[in-house]
């Protein structure tokens, strides 16, 4: 096996494609909005068997020119910006088996979103400190540095001594 198959059968994860989306920004679904999606990605050549495919244009490539590869490796979601590129490559709903099509006005956006609810919200499970101002920054991030692998774990709860 690959790494990343490897890693596929090791970490595998579904979730209804509902709650992926939610809050993506999406614009409309075509299809089973229930239909289960065993993993996000954004390059064509990683698609899987389950997965959902996120269109976006690049700078060098546009996704949305791949979207007829990812359907061909086994993507059971697309999510895309640009109805004009789906047009041209004559991929109509109507004629795809069992397909979603996800409308969104930002893949980008939409693609950072979905990927944060499908492995669980983890930005939501991190505490931030931020350091502001022109003197003594240096010395404050050590200090709550010393002071953290001195008195607490990396969960926040003391050590004992």
């Amino acid at each position: 096996k690959t790494r990343q198959e490897r890693r596929n059968s090791s970490h595998q994860i579904e979730m209804i494609l509902d709650k992926i989306i939610r809050n993506s920004g999406a614009q409309a679904v075509y299809g089973n909005s229930r239909v289960e999606v065993s993993s996000i990605c954004s390059d064509s050549r990683k698609v899987t068997a389950g997965a959902l495919f996120v269109a976006v244009k690049g700078f060098a490539s546009d996704g949305h020119d791949y979207i007829s590869l990812a359907i061909s490796k086994g993507a059971r979601v697309i999510m895309y910006e640009d109805q004009e590129a789906l047009e041209r490559q004559n991929i109509h709903f109507d004629e795809l088996d069992g397909i979603v099509l996800v409308k969104t006005d930002s893949s980008r956006h939409s693609l950072a979103v979905a990927a944060s609810n499908f492995y669980g919200n983890p930005s939501e499970k991190l505490t931030l400190v931020g350091i502001t101002g022109t003197k003594g920054k240096s010395t404050t991030a050590y200090f709550i540095k010393y002071i953290e692998d001195e008195y607490l774990t990396s969960i926040g709860k003391k050590k004992r001594h």
